[in-house]
Formats: C-alpha cells, structure tokens, sequence
C-alpha cells in the first residue's frame, strides 16, 4: 500500500487492518512476518505526508505495538518516527510516534549506539511538549520517557540535565499552584519525583551539584503532614535514599533533612524498611557528625520501635543498631545506652529460635569482640546469665556471619584467672561451640560479605565504597576462629592448667575434635 486509500470505505478498512494487527501484536507475529507484510504498508504511510491523518497515526502505533518482533538493525524505524514527530502538523500523530519511540526503547532489542546521534532532537520534541502540553497524561507519558532514557543512556542524557530540571521545576511550580488537584495531577508529582531520582542515579557523584533543587524536593515529598505527603511519601524515599548513596560528602542541608525521619518511622510502618536504610545511610556517610546531631533522636527512635513494632521491624531496628556499632565501635555503645538496655532485658526474657532474639544477641556480642571494657561493666551482675543464653542460642543463628561473631566473641572471653565463677564452669560448651567454628572454617564455610551483605546498594556509588571499606576493616571477617582459639587455649593454659586439662580429659569428644585441629600445631 504505497499510496493513501482513494475512499472513505478502503480507508476505514485499512483503518480496522491496522488496529486488529496492533491488538494481536503477541500472537500474529506466529503467522506474519513483519518485515514482508505488515512493514511495508506501514512504513509507506508513515513516510507519506499526503496521506490521511488516521492511517498515519495508526501506522505509528503499529510499529510500537511490534517493537518486540521488529528485526534489527532499527535505525531506520527510529528515524522514521522521530522525523514523524518533529513535523510541524498534526499533533496527535507527532506524540503517536513519540510513544511508539518509547515502546521501541524500552525493548529488549534497544540499540543505544545506533540511537545516540538521534537523541538531541527527540529531546527537543519531547521538551516541547512537556512546556506546551495542557494534558497530564500527555505529560505523563513524556516524563516516563525521560525516566526510561535515563535508565537505557544516562551517560548521554547527563549533558541536559540543566534543562530537564528546568523544565520539571516549572511542572512543579505550575502543579503546586494549581486551585484543582487530583489524583492525575498527584501522579504526574510522583512520576517528576521519580525522574529526579533516575536523575541523581544518571549524574552519580556530580549529582551534589543539583542538590539545591533536590533537598527541598525531598523534604516536601517527605512531610507526612503535607496534603500530597501520603501519596509522594514513597517516591520521595527512593530519592532520598538515591541522593545519599551518590553524596560524597554530607552538607549541613542534608544532614538537615533527617529531622523528617522519625515522624515516618513511628508514624508509617509500610515505609518503614526504606526510612531505615536511610538511616543506614547516614551512618555511613554522616559518621561522627551525624551521631553528635542525633543520637537523642536515635535512642528515641529506636527505643520506640523495639518496644512497640512488630518482629520484622525489630529485625530492621537491630540491622540499624548493628551498622552503628560496626562504624562507631568505641563512641555508640554509650551514646545507645538506653537502647542496649531494652536489648538486653528482651534478649534474657526472650523464647530460643526466635529471629530477633538471635539478631538481639549479635548486637550485644559485636560489642562485646570491639569493646569489651564497656560491655563488662555495661552487663555487670547479668552475666551469667547472659552466657548460658548465648551458649543457647549459637545453634539457633541463621547466618556463617553471625555464627562466626559468636564463636570469636566466646573466645574473647578467654584467658580467665584460676578464681573465675562465671567462664570456667561453662568451659566445656564454650570450647565446643568454638571448635564447631574451627571445622565449619576448615570446610566449606562461606562466609557472608558484612551483616547486612542482601541489601542493595548500587555497585560504584560512593556509598558501595563506604561499605566495602567498612567490611575490609570487619574484626568478624578478618580473624581466624582457629588461629584465635589456638591462641586463647595456649593463654588459657598458663594461667589456669589444671582447670583446663581436667575440663579436656573428662570429655572424650572434646579432646579428640581438639586432638584433630590442634595436634599438629
């Protein structure tokens, strides 16, 4: 079909031909090859600017409705439509082509390479219509686009970053102003949001340098209080969390925005887990700033939720409690006092095999192996029974992580004097748990990377950089449970050697495990 229909009938034929091919776009490419049946009509409309507006339009849906079965290369199909979208006529057929250009990015088949020298001019469309454009979901569509971009050529789309926050500013301003908000309105809030998010993920550590324009951005999306704040608030997670794992170094303006963190944690149990790593976030990139500005509002926090959320926000809570003890192993111990306290009461009162009381336990054990002056005197008359807790809980620890901070922290309890009442009467569980450590270590013992190893970080931000670093200088993964223990028995024997021998000898088990790790030593 080269040239337009000559009728009103061959028109609304071709017209039906074309929406049945776009509907059954997943189950006719079974039947038809594109290239020889449907593509030529196609493209001959497309080209054809004499021909009747409907089939133009239609003939660039098609080509969006088959992106998946359209063969390679494409260049010509993204010169086609993006020559159709910056013509100067119709409007309806210009986005047509525009949104058919999307469904062809977002396809698995996206050749960027091909696609690059093209994206100035589709850029340029796509401003022209988010400034000129009154109709939301028109808008709606083009800033999905620009996120999609974002995704597929960030590098690239680095250079128009100027005019993209520009434009999405102005959207803002003129959403903010509106007398008549709805929920197509909220959602085109949201969707800027999450194009400002891909933003500060496309910029990486230059992303600081829109910082003026994204702080206030997240505190707005953030404020629980706010009219739009239940509908933002998530969104406006993901673009905090962005914009910390890309900070280099944090700037009193975002240190200033965590005062928003502890109304969402009590008040919005969905978004819990987000505003908790978050937290995480600042940990690491805050360090010693950020626990001075906030360890009251820390201990409140925290506090609130181990006492109040249920068993998964516990868990989430401990995870934060052990990321500032891991970065703050002399100073957070005493600025969490009042935290570690409600640890320790629930630990001692809590049922075994419970996850948080396992996760409860290596809270109290990482100190323990880093600061043990503290913990001694933090335990003081309890600890007795914490140890028979421990020793109880060690089999009930769910990773090689946790399990490997237990049996260094037990051996940290060693060497003892000869008058001790409290480890040599529970030598002989400790010496087993410990060796158990020894032969998982010798086997096939994988180690998990750090305590919160599943969680997501991109690799190559500066906050990846900050774990890895943290993780390289980890006491649990950089000590021997063997070499260590080795040295405690030898420590142990000399100040206390006939406790030991008699300990050793009287368990047939014990001395032939320890007989099968040690001899040779």
């Amino acid at each position: 079909m080269a040239h337009p229909p000559s009728n009103t009938e061959s028109l609304l034929r071709w017209d039906c031909v074309y929406q049945a091919a776009g509907l059954m776009c997943y189950s006719l490419p079974h039947y038809l090859d594109f290239n020889t049946v449907l593509g030529p009509p196609v493209v001959a409309n497309l080209k054809d600017c004499g021909a009747h507006r409907i089939l133009r339009r239609r003939a660039a849906w098609v080509i969006g409705q088959w992106a998946a079965v359209i063969p390679s290369p494409r260049l010509h199909f993204y010169e086609l439509l993006l020559a159709t979208a910056q013509e100067g006529g119709d409007i309806v057929i210009r986005l047509t082509a525009i949104k058919a250009l999307f469904w062809l990015v977002d396809d698995l088949q996206f050749e960027p390479n091909s696609f690059s020298s093209l994206l100035p001019a589709l850029m340029e469309q796509i401003f022209f219509f988010l400034q000129h454009s009154r109709c939301i979901d028109v808008r709606l569509s083009l800033v999905s686009f620009v996120i999609l971009l974002m995704e597929k050529m960030d590098t690239v789309l680095a250079q128009y970053t100027a005019t993209i926050l520009s434009i999405f500013m102005k959207l803002w301003t003129a959403l903010q102003a509106s007398s008549e908000a709805d929920s197509t309105e909220t959602r085109l809030k949201s969707y800027l949001v999450i194009a400002l998010t891909s933003l500060v993920k496309c910029l990486g550590e230059q992303s600081q340098n829109v910082h003026e324009l994204v702080l206030p951005m997240i505190m707005y999306t953030t404020n629980i209080n706010s009219e739009d704040g239940p509908f933002l608030l998530e969104a406006g997670l993901e673009l905090w969390q962005a914009t910390l794992q890309y900070t280099v170094s944090l700037s009193p303006q975002l240190l200033d925005c965590f005062s928003s963190i502890p109304s969402i944690v009590t008040n919005d149990t969905e978004t819990l887990a987000q505003a908790l790593s978050i937290v995480d976030s600042y940990i690491f990139v805050g360090r010693g700033m950020f626990l001075e500005r906030y360890v009251h509002e820390l201990n409140n926090m925290l506090g609130t939720l181990l006492s109040e959320a249920k068993d998964v926000a516990q868990v989430l809570c401990t995870n934060v409690l052990d990321t500032l003890l891991h970065v703050f192993p002399d100073k957070a111990p005493a600025a969490v006092q009042a935290v570690l306290v409600k640890v320790m009461q629930y630990l001692l009162n809590g049922r075994e095999g419970d996850l948080v009381i396992a996760n409860y336990l290596c809270v109290l054990l990482r100190i323990l192996l880093t600061n043990r002056p503290w913990f001694i005197g933090f335990v003081g008359d309890h600890f007795s029974m914490f140890l028979d807790k421990w020793i109880d809980l060690h089999d009930c620890l769910p990773t090689n992580y946790q399990r490997k901070l237990s049996c260094l922290a037990l051996l940290s309890l060693l060497p003892v004097p000869p008058e001790d009442v409290v480890v040599l009467p529970r030598l002989a569980p400790i010496l087993h748990t410990a060796v158990e450590g020894v032969a998982a270590e010798s086997g096939d013992w994988t180690v998990d990377f750090g305590p919160h190893s599943n969680e997501e970080v991109p690799l190559g931000c500066p906050e990846a950089a900050r774990r890895q670093e943290l993780s390289e200088k980890d006491v649990v993964l950089n000590l021997s449970v063997k070499q260590l223990m080795q040295e405690k028995l030898q420590e142990l024997y000399t100040t206390t050697g006939p406790q030991v021998m008699q300990v050793i000898l009287t368990d047939p088990v014990l001395m032939s495990t320890l007989n099968t790790y040690f001899a040779t030593q």
